[in-house]
This record gives C-alpha cells, sequence and structure tokens, in this order.
C-alpha cells in the first residue's frame, strides 16, 4: 500500500458519530481563527475605483450589508438538524478555508491557484472562489491569469439550487445580455490584475463533514489527502455532464465549458485522481457523491 493509501485508510477509520452537530461541535470553534484569514484573502470592492464608479461600488456594498444584516437577523433560526443557520454558514466558511488552503498550501491542484471571491460575488453571483492557472507560455496575457472556473463551495447534501442555477445559465445563454457565471470583482493579485469575468462555467465542489473533521485534523493544508482527488474528479465529471448537455440544449456556450473541461481533464491525468479515488477505500464523502449525482440528474 502506497502511503497515500494507508494515510487515507488510517484517517477512515477514526470513530466519528454520524450525526452533524457532533463533527460540527468539533469544527465550529476553528471558525474564530479562520474568519479573519477568509476576511484578507476575499477581493475588496474598494479597491476597484479604476473600474467601477463610486457610486456602483457603494451600492454593491449596501447590496451585501443588506444581505449580512438578514443572514444575523435568521443566524438563531433552526437548520439543519440541532444546527443554527448561523452555525452552517459558520461551517460553510471552514470548508471554503480548508479547500482553498488545500490547492494554496498544499497543491492539491497542481499549477492553480485558488482566489477567494468578495463577498458581492459570493451571495449575489453564487461564486466562492476563481481557480486561477499559472501558465508560464503565457504569462502576460489576461486570459493566462484565470482558468475559467467558479467554484461553489457546499458541504450540504442538497444541491439542487446550486446544480438548477448552473442548467439555467446554460439553458438562457445567447452570448449577450444571458451568460455563464459572472465575477464583479477578480483580483489575481500575484499578476496584479483587476477585471471583471464573464461566461465562467461554474462546478460544485462539495465535501462531507466527516471529510472537514479529518482536514481539520491534517498537517500542511492536508497535503496529499483524498479530498483533492474527490475535487478533481468532481470538477472533471461536472463538466463533462455539462458540456454533454450543453451539446445537445445550447450549443453557443459549449466552447468556455469545453475549454475549462480540457484543462481539468489534464489536471486528473497527472494527480490520477480517478483511480486514487476508487483504489483508496475512502468512504466519508460517499453520501456527498450521491448527492452531486442527484444533482446531475437535471441534465439527463
Amino acid at each position: 500500500m502506497n502511503p497515500e493509501h494507508s494515510t487515507i485508510n488510517t484517517l477512515d477509520r477514526r470513530k466519528r458519530k454520524d450525526n452533524i452537530e457532533d463533527t460540527a461541535e468539533l469544527l465550529l470553534p476553528l471558525h474564530t481563527k479562520i474568519a479573519p484569514i477568509m476576511e484578507k484573502l476575499a477581493t475588496h470592492p474598494e479597491n476597484f475605483t479604476e473600474l467601477h464608479d463610486e457610486e456602483t461600488i457603494a451600492r454593491d456594498l449596501r447590496y451585501v450589508q443588506k444581505r449580512k444584516a438578514g443572514f444575523a437577523e435568521t443566524a438563531n433560526n433552526k437548520s439543519v438538524g440541532n444546527l443554527t443557520e448561523g452555525e452552517v454558514r459558520n461551517l460553510a466558511e471552514i470548508l471554503e478555508y480548508q479547500i482553498i488552503r488545500g490547492i494554496n498550501v498544499a497543491n492539491w491542484i497542481p499549477l492553480c491557484t485558488a482566489i477567494k471571491t468578495s463577498e458581492y460575488d459570493d451571495i449575489y453571483h453564487g461564486i466562492d472562489m476563481v481557480l486561477t492557472i499559472d501558465n508560464p507560455q503565457n504569462s502576460e496575457s489576461e486570459s493566462a491569469t484565470h482558468l475559467g472556473l467558479g467554484v461553489d463551495i457546499s458541504f450540504s447534501h442538497n444541491l439542487h439550487s446550486k446544480f438548477k442555477r448552473i442548467k439555467n445559465e446554460i439553458d438562457h445563454y445567447d452570448g449577450e445580455e444571458n451568460g455563464l457565471g459572472t465575477v464583479k470583482y477578480f483580483h489575481d493579485r500575484s499578476k496584479g490584475v483587476r477585471r471583471e469575468l464573464h461566461d465562467l462555467p461554474r462546478v460544485v465542489a462539495a465535501l462531507d463533514v466527516g471529510v472537514m473533521e479529518d482536514l481539520a485534523r491534517a498537517k500542511d493544508g492536508g497535503k496529499g489527502h483524498i479530498a483533492r482527488h474527490a475535487i478533481v474528479t468532481e470538477m472533471e465529471h461536472q463538466l463533462a455532464v455539462f458540456a454533454d448537455y450543453a451539446q445537445k440544449k445550447n450549443p453557443l456556450c459549449l466552447e468556455p465549458i469545453m475549454r475549462a473541461q480540457d484543462i481539468v481533464h489534464k489536471i486528473s491525468l497527472v494527480t490520477k485522481s480517478e483511480d486514487v479515488l476508487e483504489g483508496s477505500g475512502y468512504a466519508k464523502n460517499a453520501k456527498m457523491q450521491r448527492a452531486v449525482e442527484k444533482g446531475l440528474s437535471l441534465f439527463r
């Protein structure tokens, strides 16, 4: 057994109660430390005055504050199990941090960096992060600063609305008023690029709370953890389904989806994610995989 499989099996044998509240009890204390880090990582619209006028930025910031005020009002409402809505949102932010750290610190996805979006793009456009890819052959081009993939992160098994949004964007795409995903405030700090991104294919990066618990224990950002293979495999599979659906229903939007699919496929060949995932015996994301498949049934 190779070292990666050994690590995976050791993690999977750790006993954990099935109730989400038990895992949440272990994870939620991490949020106090993680929240300011995520605030620092997030893109800030106030720095986009060269692209947008002050009133536009102020309007978008007012939208964010209004939505956050609404979140605060419902923070104590019951949600999943015995958790409150506020606790569920905190768990979601913990997972965002874990995935971004895994990509940026543990090199989960070769040549890629995860860029946290602004609160506005997170809430309004439903994109938590954008994957950027280092293309040394075309490093001066703006097109080389992003993979062309918006990522929505979730630990919920109810993914219907996320996949429904993706389907609606494909169905209504016309290349003009109706596009794919949008990030209004994109900032690649490593290249000093600030711009808007349009026609971004979306994927859902979904990991279960048991995987989150393992990642919380992992060192070096979860280097070599099975989560990397789950995410790469999810992205490749979803993009293949979306491309097939777009080919049949609305070929106008096929090109950006296929471009992203091709890049992720090449990444998967390097990481050998499908083979590693199948041979790992790791079961903590099995329910989430079924939830993803249920969401993808919208496209079949």
